[in-house]
């Protein structure tokens, strides 16, 4: 079961430091990620507004979401600490870096290669809409 505190992950990736103002310091990390989120949302409805020319409504739902996709990135990052103190633990600092490392370089190119074949299928599709376009207009001189 999720935990309904926000600031759970955070607290969790500092246990390893020393936790003396753990109180302290959530409540005082605890305003300055409010101000933070308050200033992220912000910037994404001024975005919002010079593309589309309007505002995005303030709704519980969207603050929901924030806070659902804030955890689900702290989960995640503390899920890869974990799994890199381990591999440290076992095989050493310069293992873990490269094991890590070799990660994010798969990761790189899998996402490049996704994108090139977006482009692919995105240059067909226009290529079959060009060619529709030709037999529409030669037709349509008829």
């Amino acid at each position: 079961v999720p935990s309904t505190n926000p600031h759970r992950h955070s607290i969790m990736l500092d246990s390893g430091k020393d936790s003396s103002n753990e109180s302290s310091k959530s409540s005082d990390s605890s305003n300055g990620d409010d101000d933070e989120n308050d200033e992220l949302l912000d910037e994404l409805r001024n975005t919002k507004k010079d593309l589309f020319g309007t505002d995005i409504p303030i709704t519980d739902e969207l603050k929901d979401a924030a806070q659902n996709a804030e955890n689900a990135f702290l989960a995640a990052m503390l899920e890869q600490k974990q799994q890199f103190q381990q591999i440290k633990s076992e095989e050493g600092s310069d293992k873990a870096v490269d094991i890590f490392m070799g990660r994010i370089q798969k990761e790189d190119e899998a996402s490049k290669l996704e994108d090139e074949r977006l482009l692919e299928s995105l240059m067909k599709e226009e290529e079959i809409v060009g060619e529709i376009d030709d037999e529409n207009e030669k037709t349509s001189w008829q």
